[in-house]
């Protein structure tokens, strides 16, 4: 396990609230503090990764420039559940950053790696 490591497991729907956009907002601020991080997208929070999201009508954030800026903050380990992404039938192809499918067995990989593991 690397402590220095901090990886984000986000769950909910990017218009369920705040909740994506503050996990979002805590990861790129880790990052500026120099701490590696790595994201996961789970369940309905792959929607986050859709383009062409007009979150203005219904009055928050449209997370499409915030997943955008991971890459400028250096959080270049972007994880999507394949399983989340085939339940929704998207593509891994039709996301708007490039984000490495992974099944329950890689997941479960990927934490055990984390010093710092934050679940939404």
């Amino acid at each position: 396990m690397a402590t220095g490591n901090v990886l984000l497991l986000l769950r909910r729907s990017p218009y369920d609230g705040a909740w994506l956009a503050e996990a979002l907002d805590a990861a790129l601020v880790a990052a500026a503090f120099d701490q590696r991080v790595a994201v996961l997208f789970l369940e309905d929070a792959v929607f986050a990764l859709l383009p062409d999201q007009h979150g203005e009508r219904l009055g928050v954030r449209s997370p499409g420039k915030i997943v955008q800026a991971l890459a400028d903050y250096e959080i270049d380990r972007v994880y999507v559940c394949s399983t989340s992404l085939a339940n929704r039938r998207i593509r891994p192809d039709s996301l708007v950053i490039s984000a490495e499918p992974l099944d329950t067995a890689a997941q479960g990989r990927l934490i055990a790696n984390h010093g710092v593991v934050w679940n939404d």
